[in-house]
């Protein structure tokens, strides 16, 4: 259990999660970006993003087991291959999603 923490861990240092993001500027109003309502959404979509991914991950895992400990039975086969499918689904729509940060961006700078 630790080790995939670990991988996680390493995943989600990967994908620029290094440290939550400031939702609140500490350093006064003059400091540039922090606090904005961009800033707010773009931390709260990093992790949302990264709860997404534990999550996706978790479903294929339980997927896997499912098919494992099905023991030939082929009502549980079936629900581990619609478990993967959806999990599969769900990582394609989480790859995809990854450009919402820029249209938000754009949207909220007017550009």
């Amino acid at each position: 259990m630790l080790q995939l923490f670990a991988q996680a861990q390493k995943v989600y240092e990967r994908l620029g999660f290094t440290e939550p993001p400031p939702i609140v500027s500490l350093d006064g109003p003059g400091a540039p970006g922090e606090g904005s309502v961009t800033s707010v959404l773009l931390g709260l979509l990093k992790w949302f993003y990264a709860v997404f991914w534990v999550v996706a991950v978790g479903f294929v895992i339980w997927a896997a087991f499912t098919f494992l400990f099905a023991d030939g039975d082929e009502g549980k086969i079936g629900e581990a291959k619609n478990r993967l499918k959806y999990a599969v689904i769900a990582a394609i729509v989480g790859f995809l999603s990854f450009g919402i940060d820029v249209i938000v961006k754009n949207i909220l700078s007017g550009t």
